[in-house]
């Protein structure tokens, strides 16, 4: 109820209240992290999600939402990469993991990597998040066009997308 009124640290509050009598809840650690995230609190979401994957390495979930973290917010890319190799080692299949795997691939400096499984992340989800990322991608690799056609799409379908706005005004803020 917190977390869907926006009442972000009073649920981080109350999750860490929870923890301390039950440490390893993964769910109770999966919300908090996620939850810390929305306060822009990166520590405690890579510390949530790091003691999941301690508790269950194979947490697929955790696997992907820990190397994205690392390699989105952190310089941690290598490492975020071998979390989200291992959540697509496990699902190779799954739209957000692929998504990572591209991304991780341009934080690398991987373009035409990330280009592939960004490409086919968008090919299974239609999703606002990857059309940002595989726009990022088409626009600097010299592909300005493709890149804006993804993202006015993606507009038009969710015209309030914090990621893709950031994006597109961040790049070519007259793409919209």
């Amino acid at each position: 109820i917190l977390r869907n009124a926006k009442m972000y640290t009073e649920a981080v509050q109350l999750y860490s209240d929870a923890l301390e009598q039950l440490p390893d809840n993964i769910d109770l650690l999966s919300a908090r992290g996620l939850t810390a995230e929305k306060l822009d609190n990166v520590r405690q979401t890579i510390l949530d999600l790091t003691r999941i994957v301690e508790v269950d390495p194979y947490n697929i979930q955790a696997l992907n939402a820990l190397g994205y973290t690392l390699i989105d917010q952190t310089e941690r890319i290598q490492e975020g990469f071998d979390y989200i190799r291992k959540a697509y080692e496990r699902n190779p299949n799954d739209a957000a993991i692929i998504d990572s795997m591209g991304w991780a691939h341009y934080r690398l400096g991987n373009h035409q990597e990330a280009l592939k499984y960004l490409r086919e992340a968008f090919n299974k989800l239609n999703d606002a998040e990857i059309a940002a990322h595989l726009g990022e991608v088409l626009w600097v690799t010299g592909d300005q066009d493709a890149a804006q056609k993804i993202w006015k799409d993606a507009l038009r379908q969710t015209p309030e997308h914090k990621t893709l706005l950031d994006v597109v005004d961040q790049l070519c803020s007259g793409a919209r």
